[in-house]
């Protein structure tokens, strides 16, 4: 059996799998060619619970999308045919679905820039290479031996760069 990476994609997968095979296992829906690692990819940080919701959601998707008229471009689906589930209805089903961890949990996003805080280069530098880098450059972190940093502590006078700087940090 595989490990379990880091991230947990393996042990999402393997659930949204069953979780799509006892969907057509009562009913006749298909899923011939549904990657559950791309789906378990996009699900980071989902529960349990929400992978269920998930899979519900992209089978309602599925099956308004088999009741849509036609356009020109794709045949009629006859009435005999069993009810397909792909990647697009996940797609279409995370559309306004917010995850359990994240009801209730007021999310912001900040308007300030690298380029609106002065001077605080060494404090700027750290930060994106602490925060950024690891993202950014995620295939060359993945083969490092070195642990990554976990955390780090804004010391200054009492004034708002710190508190700019974590703002900054935050934003794309």
């Amino acid at each position: 059996m595989p490990e379990t990476d880091y991230h947990g994609d393996f042990s999402r997968s393997q659930i949204v799998n069953v979780l799509v095979k006892a969907k057509t296992s009562t009913s006749d829906l298909v899923a011939p060619q549904l990657n559950c690692a791309s789906i378990a990819a996009i699900t980071e940080g989902y529960l349990p619970a929400d992978l269920r919701d998930l899979v519900d959601r992209a089978v309602q998707q599925a099956a308004i999308r088999s009741l849509s008229p036609p356009t020109s471009s794709l045949p009629s689906p006859s009435t005999d045919a069993p009810l397909v589930l792909t990647a697009d209805d996940f797609t279409s089903a995370q559309q306004g679905f917010v995850p359990l961890s994240l009801r209730d949990v007021k999310l912001q996003k900040s308007d300030v820039a690298w380029a609106d805080i002065g001077g605080l280069h060494d404090a700027r530098k750290t930060l994106r290479e602490t925060l950024e880098w690891p993202t950014k450059y995620g295939a060359i972190f993945a083969g490092c031996p070195l642990r990554l940093r976990s955390g780090c502590v804004l010391v200054s006078l009492p004034s708002l760069f710190p508190l700019q700087l974590l703002f900054t940090s935050t934003s794309p």
